[in-house]
């Protein structure tokens, strides 16, 4: 029996989009961190809005998708499509209004007014496709009054998945008989998950996949006293990186505003903080004692599946480019709330899972045709609230699904 790949980030970039304002280009969304700015639609646009993504994978396996919305600027829904590579060799120019997407099904975003826009809708989709393109496809922003000039945005996109060849691929059987035969599906690495990286300092989180890495060497070693030495550190730098992100913008404000003494107090800070100053002082209640997770539970779509049926869309700049779409599955995804509501209302009709027949609201569908090695009931995504880096009052709260990933 085949042994299947735990999923890995994969290297993406941005090769085209319909609009974007100057200051945030479509480049932005090719790199994550604490200061990332995301992509912004130019202003007062026109709907869809297209992002066409090559992943720098030649075959891979896309098992994760993860979308994380602008706090205001937010699509009413996003299309996600997946297209194979057109070209005969790699060295020649990609082009988007060539490539042949099919449709893997949409997701809706939640309007946010309940947070009041200060936190983010992350929307972690679970697919399996292959395909080295992927095209989102923004229709109409949601109108409130913190986007006057109805754009739409995200702050960041980000991919799992495998890289499939003769030596790792899993077929179809296999990896039916595998899941029959109760193996438990490899997870990705939590330190691969945006969240992680846009809450933590690019320097803290290199240090953090390191140690990570020898704790599981250790682990497998039955090594178990350095593994839980390994596990404080990790701890230790999850806070200073917090900490360090938080210094960060602060500092890159100063500098905007001249304040350089700021800036100057700012970055010897940082530095006492990278060089082991969190064990010298105690660090603030907010970074010691995160607050447990609260996302929506995933929601599994039907075995059954309804017959494709031909459609056309816009490409990029192009004229239509043909692509296949695949009928409503009719499953309903969790609306986003804060996180103590979650917990309050956890089955109530704003919290709960709705299951509808054949409506639309949040479907997901399971990706049709490319070789699909997972049944269409793998098919689901889940939803988590990002505080935006504005507000210290709401953190995200990811660390304890950190460590439960981990174990």
């Amino acid at each position: 029996m085949g042994e299947g790949n735990a999923p890995t980030k994969l290297s993406f970039r941005v090769i085209a989009c319909t609009s974007a304002e100057p200051d945030y280009p479509p480049s932005e969304l090719n790199h994550h961190g604490p200061q990332t700015k995301g992509w912004q639609s130019s202003k007062f646009c026109e709907y869809p809005q297209e992002i066409v993504v090559q992943l720098k994978s030649t075959s891979p396996t896309i098992q994760q998708i993860q979308l994380l919305s602008h706090q205001s600027k937010i699509s009413s829904k996003v299309e996600i499509f997946v297209g194979r590579d057109y070209r005969k060799r790699e060295s020649e120019k990609v082009v988007a209004s060539r490539i042949e997407f099919k449709r893997l099904g949409y997701t809706r975003l939640d309007p946010n007014d309940r947070s009041g826009y200060k936190a983010r809708e992350l929307k972690t989709i679970h697919v399996s496709a292959e395909g080295q393109f992927v095209k989102f496809v923004l229709q109409k922003c949601h109108v409130n009054t913190k986007n006057l000039y109805n754009q739409v945005g995200l702050i960041g996109v980000n991919f799992l998945g495998v890289e499939q060849s003769a030596a790792t691929a899993m077929t179809e059987e296999e990896n039916v008989d595998a899941m029959v035969a109760g193996e438990p599906a490899k997870r990705p690495s939590p330190y691969d998950d945006i969240a992680f990286e846009l809450q933590i300092d690019a320097e803290s989180a290199g240090k953090i996949k390191e140690l990570a890495a020898d704790k599981e060497r250790a682990v497998a070693d039955e090594d178990y006293d350095t593994a839980k030495k390994l596990k404080k550190e990790i701890e230790k730098l999850k806070e200073v990186g917090m900490a360090v992100a938080k210094l960060e913008a602060k500092k890159k404000k100063a500098v905007a505003d001249e304040d350089y003494d700021t800036a100057k107090n700012l970055k010897m800070e940082i530095e006492r903080l990278r060089n082991g100053g969190v064990q010298q002082q105690q660090m603030p209640a907010h970074f010691s004692q995160p607050p447990p997770v609260q996302h929506a539970p995933v929601v599994a779509v039907p075995e059954s599946v309804l017959p494709t049926v031909p459609e056309t869309a816009e490409g990029v700049g192009s004229p239509a480019v043909s692509h296949t779409s695949s009928a409503t599955a009719g499953v309903a995804a969790i609306s986003l709330l804060p996180a103590d509501e979650v917990n309050e209302r956890g089955g109530s009709e704003r919290g709960g899972v709705h299951v509808g027949g054949g409506g639309e609201e949040g479907v997901v569908q399971p990706p049709l045709g490319f070789g699909s090695v997972a049944p269409p009931s793998n098919v689901a995504h889940d939803e988590r609230v990002i505080p935006t880096m504005t507000d210290p009052t709401l953190r995200d709260q990811i660390w304890k699904e950190m460590e439960t990933k981990e174990g």
